[in-house]
């Protein structure tokens, strides 16, 4: 809880744009785990869309959570997850695209 409020801050008081905003919240992202409750990691996905969504590497961090066996979702019931997911993928769409290796 301490990250996301520092963070939060960090965003607020506009200096997110430097690379330790973005590197905490790479941190964050990887760290979590089936200890973070849903409105937690909801909470890192507003602040990642609000502060860094400028940011490949966050997207394709955040990208990771899409998988159906991330640890993130052990012990949540299925209906959370497919919520959560469906909300992930909604505020995925407001980053740029990335460019992938088919676009060559």
């Amino acid at each position: 809880m301490r990250i996301i409020l520092f963070i939060a801050i960090w965003c607020i008081t506009g200096t997110a744009a430097f690379p330790q905003g973005e590197e905490a919240m790479l941190r964050t992202i990887q760290q979590a785990d089936e200890k973070l409750p849903m409105d937690e990691l909801a909470r890192i996905v507003n602040l990642c869309t609000a502060c860094c969504n400028s940011s490949s590497q966050v997207s394709v961090s955040l990208t990771k959570w899409l998988r159906e066996d991330h640890p993130i979702y052990k012990g949540k019931s299925a209906t959370d997850v497919d919520r959560f997911r469906g909300f992930l993928l909604y505020s995925l769409s407001k980053f740029p695209p990335i460019k992938s290796c088919m676009d060559t």
